[in-house]
């Protein structure tokens, strides 16, 4: 066919190059992410937002994207270094815990809001209880504390989950004798 294509060859040796090094000094493998993805690589082939290349969070914020989790804030769009407003976190952790949004309207303030839906799931599930009487304040942006306080409710909402799960491991040795072993494996 012509033998060796510079080009290529020039191209096959930054692919190598690259998995080499993320294998030795990061500590991963990135030779799937060559040409496809998985659901848990930290790497993904697909960049989802244009605004987003010069961002630590990069991979983050396409990995989230990928699993639906997080949306942009216009088309191809993502503006990383934007504050949240507290419609938008609790768009993002309805989405991330998978809660229902089949729920009754929990306030006043928000009616035809994009973010109802996920508004009232997300008081429904006990993370908010509103920044007064009947409102949610959908479009203040969100502050460090009430960041904290959703966080904790949705710990909270996440660790029976987690025990109820896992078995409690058993305490070793266990209590009591021995047990007695029967008369073929005695020696």
């Amino acid at each position: 066919e012509g033998g060796v294509q510079p080009k290529e060859y020039l191209t096959i040796y930054a692919a190598d190059r690259v998995r080499n090094v993320s294998a030795v000094w990061m500590g991963g493998t990135l030779g799937c992410a060559q040409c496809h993805d998985h659901k848990y690589d930290p790497y993904t082939t697909k960049d989802f937002f244009r605004d987003d290349g010069n961002s630590r969070f990069q991979n983050a914020i396409n990995r989230l994207a990928a699993e639906g989790i997080v949306r942009g804030c216009a088309p191809r769009a993502f503006c990383p270094d934007r504050l949240l407003t507290r419609a938008e976190f609790a768009a993002i952790a309805v989405r991330a815990l998978g809660l229902s949004r089949d729920v009754p309207n929990a306030f006043s303030d928000d009616d035809r809001h994009w973010a109802e839906s996920a508004i009232d799931a997300f008081s429904a599930a006990g993370i908010t209880r509103g920044c007064a009487p009947e409102s949610f304040c959908p479009n203040r942006r969100l502050t460090r504390g009430e960041a904290s306080a959703f966080f904790v409710r949705v710990d909270d909402l996440m660790q029976p989950l987690g025990q109820a799960s896992a078995p409690t491991p058993p305490s070793y040795p266990p209590p009591g004798d021995p047990p007695v072993k029967p008369p073929e494996e005695q020696d």
